[in-house]
């Protein structure tokens, strides 16, 4: 069984309440959420609140995952994305002054989420990315988000490296069309 379709079938029976699977689903996820969370947090502490955080919300919404709509683990690692970025946003609040302005706030946020980059954007950004294959946003997701080399997706996803490349390029062509529109 690949690792989507386990992962695939963990949340189905996590969806039960089942504590073995919620474990087994843990266990085989939590140190990349762990490090990507870390990564962008870049404080230990936040990182864990976090991810604790995603497995909190796993259990309470695994239901909710829909296997058209992308793999697993991408489904897991957009959820620790975002609240990752809730905590960058409430801390950056937190440590504003009164005079300062929403774009300074922004800016704290990693890559491409920073203030040259607005809301219309990103989410124009979002609906394009919504729009590749399956192959091509998981190619570019962990190529851009996880810093993973072309070499290391191969590894990871088990297909050649001439086809990891041709996903990456193919899907950034994709992306420059749908931005230009």
């Amino acid at each position: 069984m690949s690792d989507k379709a386990q992962l695939i079938d963990l949340l189905q029976k996590i969806a039960q309440a089942d504590e073995t699977a919620y474990r087994q689903f843990y266990e085989f996820t939590s140190p990349r959420i762990y490090g990507i969370t870390l990564r962008m947090l870049k404080r230990r502490d936040w990182a864990e609140d976090v991810t604790q955080e995603a497995y909190v919300r796993v259990w309470y919404h695994a239901g909710e995952y829909h296997n058209g709509r992308g793999a697993p683990l991408t489904w897991l690692i957009s959820i620790a994305r975002n609240l990752a970025i809730d905590k960058l946003r409430s801390q950056a609040v937190r440590d504003a002054d009164d005079t300062q302005e929403p774009d300074a706030l922004m800016s704290a946020l990693p890559g491409p989420f920073n203030a040259s980059m607005d809301t219309q954007t990103q989410l124009l950004l979002q609906g394009c990315m919504g729009e590749l294959s399956e192959a091509q946003r998981t190619s570019i997701f962990l190529s851009f988000f996880e810093g993973l080399s072309h070499q290391q997706i191969t590894t990871r996803l088990g297909e050649p490296l001439g086809t990891i490349k041709s996903w990456v390029r193919r899907g950034l062509q994709s992306l420059r069309r749908c931005l230009e529109r």
